[in-house]
């Protein structure tokens, strides 16, 4: 059966590579553009949020966007030294749950509709580790009431469709999500 209650499709413009997404001062009428582009939402990682969390959320109000905040685990700094983009500097297990909460708690405040979360290290397959860092996510998503997505990227938990599957075939991971 054909519920009536349909899901609608929701249109996100990634900040990924945006320029104007690195300057305060241009994301009122960054905002304004993406809005009339007919998006209802925008994905940013931390670099962008996090040069100034207040003004970011009180924008996407004042444009009526919602934020889908995506996050990388043991990643999303720069290094000062070489100004180079940190993605996944740890395969250890303990770093990454760290880095999980870490992020997931700041993100609260900005009150997103989804975590996009590029999490664990694709070194770990489909064993203990992994497992126990995804028991441990699901756990943390609970407690927050924000939904957590994790991403099928390279040097990452489900980069190998068959880890993926192996994964999805345990019990206790059952309300994992994931998105591509």
């Amino acid at each position: 059966r054909i519920s009536s209650a349909m899901p609608e499709l929701a249109l996100a413009k990634t900040l990924w590579g945006v320029e104007e997404a690195n300057d305060t001062s241009q994301w009122d009428a960054l905002f304004t553009r993406i809005k009339a582009e007919g998006f209802q939402a925008v994905e940013a990682i931390t670099l962008v949020w996090r040069k100034d969390p207040k003004l970011f959320r009180e924008l996407l109000d004042k444009h009526g966007l919602d934020l889908i905040c995506q996050i990388h685990t043991t990643g999303g700094d720069v290094d000062p030294k070489t100004g180079e983009y940190l993605y996944c500097t740890s395969n250890k297990l303990h770093e990454h749950l760290a880095s999980f909460m870490k992020l997931t708690a700041e993100v609260g405040p900005l009150k997103p509709v989804l975590i996009n979360s590029h999490s664990g290290h694709d070194s770990w397959g489909s064993g203990d580790k992994a497992i126990a860092f995804l028991k441990t996510a699901l756990k943390v998503e609970a407690a927050l009431g924000i939904p957590v997505v994790h991403e099928t990227h390279r040097q990452r938990l489900f980069f190998s469709p068959y880890s993926t599957k192996e994964l999805l075939d345990v019990p206790e991971l059952a309300a994992l999500k994931l998105n591509a």
